[in-house]
């Protein structure tokens, strides 16, 4: 039998572990970015870290969002407003 060293002091589960993993394939694409209608701002937009139950991974204050475009597509210029 193999020899295998814990990955933390906590030595995690799979389940454990998966619990803090977001697959591309069950992310669901946003549809409340009114500015993606804007022409050449088309875009689409998945959460991955932010607040449940629109993003799968929980994370307070703090988000993470993927975005796929078109060449010569954007988003639109913004700003955001940190403390």
């Amino acid at each position: 039998m193999p020899r295998t060293a814990p990955i933390t002091d906590a030595n995690p589960t799979v389940a454990e572990m998966e619990a803090r993993v977001a697959r591309f394939q069950a992310l669901q694409p946003t549809d409340d970015y009114v500015d993606a209608g804007i022409p050449g701002c088309e875009r689409t937009t998945w959460r991955v870290l932010g607040e449940q139950p629109a993003a799968p991974l929980q994370a307070e204050d703090f988000h993470m969002n993927l975005v796929r475009c078109e060449p010569g597509r954007c988003a639109p210029l913004h700003n955001h407003l940190t403390l």
